[in-house]
């Protein structure tokens, strides 16, 4: 299930609001391992509800964030 998630997109979030990852999982509500999962595309088994709370956080529409 490579490829899937725009993880570039993440990292740019990140950079350009000056957030680091466990600031950024604070304000998502998720778990620093799940978000650790994701960006290196371990994300098969991660629950689908993380996914809309990291695009609720960017203020994207979840499908933004798949490729």
């Amino acid at each position: 299930m490579k490829g899937y998630i725009n993880t570039n997109l993440i990292k740019t979030y990140l950079s350009k609001n000056n957030l680091s990852k466990t600031k950024f999982c604070k304000l998502s509500k998720i778990t620093l391992h799940s978000f650790n999962n994701i960006i290196s595309e371990r994300y098969s088994n991660t629950n689908i509800e993380v996914f809309f709370r990291i695009a609720r956080q960017m203020n994207l529409p979840i499908y933004k964030i798949f490729e």
